[in-house]
Protein backbone atom coordinates (compact mmCIF):
# COMPACT_ATOMS: atom_id res chain seq x y z
CA UNK A 1 0.00 0.00 0.00
CA UNK A 2 1.50 3.36 -1.11
CA UNK A 3 0.03 5.60 1.75
CA UNK A 4 1.38 8.71 1.50
CA UNK A 5 4.09 7.77 -0.95
CA UNK A 6 1.60 8.97 -4.44
CA UNK A 7 1.55 12.83 -5.36
CA UNK A 8 0.85 14.06 -8.42
CA UNK A 9 2.22 16.72 -10.21
CA UNK A 10 0.78 19.33 -12.87
CA UNK A 11 -2.22 18.76 -12.50
CA UNK A 12 -4.31 21.07 -14.19
CA UNK A 13 -7.84 23.27 -13.46
CA UNK A 14 -10.87 20.61 -13.73
CA UNK A 15 -13.56 22.08 -16.41
CA UNK A 16 -16.14 19.99 -14.82
CA UNK A 17 -18.53 20.42 -18.30
CA UNK A 18 -16.10 18.24 -20.02
CA UNK A 19 -17.25 15.19 -17.85
CA UNK A 20 -20.57 15.66 -19.28
CA UNK A 21 -19.61 15.95 -22.38
CA UNK A 22 -17.32 12.69 -22.44
CA UNK A 23 -20.26 10.82 -20.86
CA UNK A 24 -22.80 12.57 -23.57
CA UNK A 25 -20.22 11.39 -26.66
CA UNK A 26 -19.85 8.06 -25.29
CA UNK A 27 -23.50 7.43 -23.70
CA UNK A 28 -22.16 5.87 -20.49
CA UNK A 29 -21.67 7.54 -17.14
CA UNK A 30 -17.51 7.01 -15.88
CA UNK A 31 -17.08 5.27 -13.13
CA UNK A 32 -17.24 7.46 -9.81
CA UNK A 33 -13.62 7.41 -8.78
CA UNK A 34 -12.66 8.54 -11.66
CA UNK A 35 -14.26 11.47 -11.56
CA UNK A 36 -13.45 11.91 -7.61
CA UNK A 37 -9.96 11.97 -8.28
CA UNK A 38 -10.33 14.20 -11.51
CA UNK A 39 -9.20 17.33 -9.67
CA UNK A 40 -6.08 15.94 -8.49
CA UNK A 41 -5.16 13.95 -11.44
CA UNK A 42 -6.29 16.24 -14.35
CA UNK A 43 -3.52 16.23 -16.48
CA UNK A 44 -1.27 15.14 -13.91
CA UNK A 45 1.74 12.57 -13.84
CA UNK A 46 2.05 10.69 -11.12
CA UNK A 47 5.46 10.09 -8.73
CA UNK A 48 5.05 6.27 -8.66
CA UNK A 49 4.50 5.23 -12.56
CA UNK A 50 5.25 1.76 -12.67
CA UNK A 51 2.86 -1.22 -13.26
CA UNK A 52 2.82 -4.78 -14.07
CA UNK A 53 0.04 -6.16 -16.72
CA UNK A 54 -0.22 -9.68 -17.71
CA UNK A 55 2.88 -10.77 -20.06
CA UNK A 56 4.61 -7.22 -19.51
CA UNK A 57 6.66 -5.73 -16.42
CA UNK A 58 7.57 -2.65 -15.86
CA UNK A 59 4.58 -0.29 -18.27
CA UNK A 60 4.53 2.95 -17.30
CA UNK A 61 1.96 6.02 -16.56
CA UNK A 62 2.91 8.83 -17.83
CA UNK A 63 0.32 11.28 -17.65
CA UNK A 64 -3.21 11.28 -17.20
CA UNK A 65 -5.47 12.66 -20.08
CA UNK A 66 -6.66 16.29 -19.50
CA UNK A 67 -10.39 15.85 -19.06
CA UNK A 68 -11.06 18.10 -22.32
CA UNK A 69 -8.39 15.82 -24.48
CA UNK A 70 -10.33 12.69 -23.39
CA UNK A 71 -12.49 12.41 -26.42
CA UNK A 72 -9.23 13.51 -28.58
CA UNK A 73 -7.05 10.70 -27.10
CA UNK A 74 -10.02 8.33 -27.49
CA UNK A 75 -11.02 8.68 -31.08
CA UNK A 76 -6.46 8.10 -32.00
CA UNK A 77 -6.45 4.75 -30.66
CA UNK A 78 -9.67 4.50 -33.51
CA UNK A 79 -11.61 2.51 -31.12
CA UNK A 80 -15.02 3.89 -30.69
CA UNK A 81 -15.80 1.47 -27.74
CA UNK A 82 -12.47 3.01 -26.14
CA UNK A 83 -12.29 5.85 -23.64
CA UNK A 84 -8.58 6.67 -23.33
CA UNK A 85 -8.45 8.61 -19.71
CA UNK A 86 -3.91 7.85 -19.51
CA UNK A 87 -0.95 7.40 -21.60
CA UNK A 88 2.46 6.04 -21.32
CA UNK A 89 5.60 7.44 -23.56
CA UNK A 90 5.65 5.10 -25.95
CA UNK A 91 1.80 5.70 -27.67
CA UNK A 92 0.05 3.47 -25.45
CA UNK A 93 -3.20 4.62 -24.01
CA UNK A 94 -4.91 3.01 -20.33
CA UNK A 95 -8.28 3.72 -20.54
CA UNK A 96 -12.12 2.03 -20.29
CA UNK A 97 -13.74 -0.63 -23.05
CA UNK A 98 -17.13 0.21 -23.25
CA UNK A 99 -20.04 -2.68 -23.23
CA UNK A 100 -23.88 -2.66 -22.31
CA UNK A 101 -24.06 1.36 -22.12
CA UNK A 102 -21.17 0.71 -19.25
CA UNK A 103 -17.28 1.07 -18.45
CA UNK A 104 -15.49 -1.79 -17.82
CA UNK A 105 -12.26 -2.25 -16.12
CA UNK A 106 -8.97 -0.46 -17.14
CA UNK A 107 -7.35 -1.75 -20.19
CA UNK A 108 -3.90 -0.90 -21.50
CA UNK A 109 -3.99 -0.55 -25.26
CA UNK A 110 -0.75 -1.47 -27.14
CA UNK A 111 -0.66 0.79 -30.43
CA UNK A 112 1.77 -1.58 -31.70
CA UNK A 113 -0.23 -4.63 -32.08
CA UNK A 114 -3.41 -2.88 -31.61
CA UNK A 115 -4.51 -5.56 -28.36
CA UNK A 116 -6.23 -4.36 -24.72
CA UNK A 117 -4.86 -5.59 -21.91
CA UNK A 118 -6.82 -5.79 -18.61
CA UNK A 119 -4.81 -4.37 -15.87
CA UNK A 120 -6.59 -3.12 -13.17
CA UNK A 121 -10.48 -3.55 -11.95
CA UNK A 122 -10.76 0.74 -11.39
CA UNK A 123 -8.34 3.44 -11.61
CA UNK A 124 -8.09 3.64 -7.80
CA UNK A 125 -7.24 -0.19 -7.90
CA UNK A 126 -4.21 0.98 -10.91
CA UNK A 127 -3.23 4.20 -9.10
CA UNK A 128 -2.86 1.65 -5.83
CA UNK A 129 -0.61 -0.72 -7.58
CA UNK A 130 1.90 2.16 -9.13
CA UNK A 131 5.65 1.66 -7.68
Amino acid sequence: MQGNLMKWKYAMPLDISAISTVEAHFQVELPEDYKLLLPQINSAKPTLSTFDIPGRKACVLDYMHNITDVLTASIATGHTDFISIASDPFGNHLGYHLGNGRVSKIFFWDHETDTFIACASSLSDLIEALY
